[in-house]
Parts: structure tokens; C-alpha cells; sequence
């Protein structure tokens, strides 16, 4: 398919502490065609997102503050792991 585009990349994002996904990106690029193999890389979302906001104006950084709060951090997840523990 050509959408009017003469390059492309595929960009896949996970969490940095999935370290499996690199694995199976190898294992991808080694079933492709060699021009297409330097084509797909892997990103952290928590890079992505810090990238992102040296982009995004001052007006509008607050849309990308909140996906951090809400999709990266943890914080609040291992709260209620820790007192689930203790619960029982």
C-alpha cells in the first residue's frame, strides 16, 4: 500500500521494564526482508512520553502530565499491591 509516503518506520512502544518485547523484535526483524529489517525499533513509552513534552507548548503540556500520572506511574499500584499484602 502507498499512501504518498517514499519512507516509513515502525515504531512499537512498551513499558521499559519489558525487556521480552526486544526479544521478540529480533525475532521479527530476522523473518523480514533485509531493506525493511532497520525499519522497526522499539521505544519506551516513559521516553516517548518525556520526548513528547519537549515538543508539546507550555499551554498544552497538561494533556501529557496527566497520561504520565495516569498510564507511567506506578506509585500508586504498588501502594495497593503492599496493603493488599498486608490485608491478607
Amino acid at each position: 500500500m502507498n499512501h504518498g509516503y517514499d519512507q516509513s518506520l515502525s515504531i512499537i512502544l512498551g513499558l521499559r521494564q519489558d525487556v521480552e518485547s526486544e526479544g521478540e523484535i529480533e525475532k521479527l526483524k530476522k523473518i523480514l526482508h533485509l531493506d525493511f529489517q532497520a525499519k522497526i525499533s522499539k521505544i519506551s513509552l516513559e521516553e516517548f512520553v518525556d520526548a513528547v513534552q519537549g515538543y508539546v507548548p507550555p499551554n498544552d503540556i497538561e494533556w501529557i502530565e496527566s497520561f504520565q500520572r495516569r498510564y507511567l506511574d506506578m506509585s500508586k499500584g504498588r501502594e495497593l499491591e503492599e496493603a493488599m499484602k498486608r490485608i491478607g
